[in-house]
């Protein structure tokens, strides 16, 4: 006897259903009204008033799982609500609700996590940009093997990535390639996802204006938070090496010449990169230990620049090295 066949609402809880492993069917057939929980919530409720009358309420499943049923109602319309959230960010004509669920369970059950994480994630890519399911597919997939590679959560991936990104202004198609330099810099250093993701977000805008491409910097931050010991001190170290090189100060200028280096807001892009820069400064006959200090005044920029620049910057030419070979280093991971 099928408890509510007149409800119309695209699935029958029978007797059959009721007392057998065939149940599972059943919370299939909920969880996919879960973009209408309200309706959902109505045929439950209706469909136990005619278990009641009937006196089936017992039967084959019990009162636990009866009660199990309800939680999975609760968490339906949870979900619901999260992607009608979502939906308030974009055009609908564009990226529809239906696809923002069919994404987020797509996400979940390919990489795992519970709805609820999949969904803050994809509110975080849609506010940074991913205004359509293309878009957002693409973004997810490598916030996820992120999260996985790097212990972090889908969320907190998602917004180191497009930080970056949007900083860069590197398009949301080529996260994953954002995603593997972020891996080789957690693989190779000392540092984690959400500590790297933050601490790119802080400095990006300032490393491109100083010429620093996107690999360049994850690779400093994750060299010097393996030298420093420490992915905050590392951020903080090359904030004062970035404000060095955009406003010298006079004793910067005086050990400049003394060095015999351009110092000035063009210095990295004339030596050819970071690590072109730090050659120019360390090879200079005059280079002393207080070099360093003079060039860059904050102690934290000048114990960044020195630990980048030990053993002639060999820890930081080997992430960059490894940084050539990165791309699909997530996705194996």
């Amino acid at each position: 006897m099928a408890l509510n066949g007149a409800l119309g609402l695209g699935f029958v809880i029978s007797a059959k259903n009721l007392a057998s492993d065939v149940f599972a069917d059943v919370r299939k057939d909920m969880a996919a009204l879960s973009a209408d929980p309200e309706k959902l919530k109505q045929a439950f409720s209706e469909a136990g008033g005619e278990m009641k009358r009937t006196g089936m309420a017992l039967m084959g499943i019990g009162a636990a799982g009866f009660a199990g049923l309800g939680l999975a109602v609760n968490e339906s319309a949870k979900f619901g609500q999260a992607v009608a959230e979502a939906g308030t960010l974009v055009d609908h004509a564009k990226f529809s609700t239906a696809d923002m669920g069919r994404i987020a369970k797509e996400m979940g059950s390919t990489f795992g996590g519970d709805l609820a994480t999949q969904t803050a994630a994809l509110y975080q890519g849609i506010s940074s940009g991913a205004d359509t399911a293309e878009k957002a597919t693409g973004l997810l997939t490598a916030a996820n093997r992120l999260a996985i590679a790097g212990h972090t959560d889908q969320a907190t991936a998602v917004t180191g990535l497009t930080k970056v990104m949007n900083n860069y202004g590197i398009e949301l198609k080529d996260a994953s390639d954002v995603s593997d330099a972020f891996f080789v810099a957690i693989k190779g250093g000392q540092t984690k996802a959400g500590e790297l993701g933050a601490s790119v977000g802080e400095v990006a805008a300032a490393a491109k204006g100083a010429g620093i491409p996107m690999d360049q910097l994850v690779a400093i931050l994750g060299t010097g938070a393996t030298l420093l010991k420490d992915t905050a001190g590392a951020t903080v170290g090359l904030k004062g090496v970035l404000m060095g090189i955009a406003k010298p100060t006079a004793d910067a200028t005086a050990e400049a010449v003394k060095l015999g280096i351009a110092f000035g807001p063009d210095m990295i892009r004339k030596y050819g990169g970071f690590q072109g820069m730090l050659e120019k400064i360390t090879s200079s006959a005059n280079f002393n230990a207080k070099s360093m200090n003079n060039l860059f005044g904050s102690q934290e920029a000048a114990n960044a620049m020195t630990a980048l620049a030990t053993n002639h910057g060999a820890a930081y030419i080997a992430m960059m090295e490894q940084m050539k070979h990165r791309t699909g280093a997530t996705a194996d991971a």
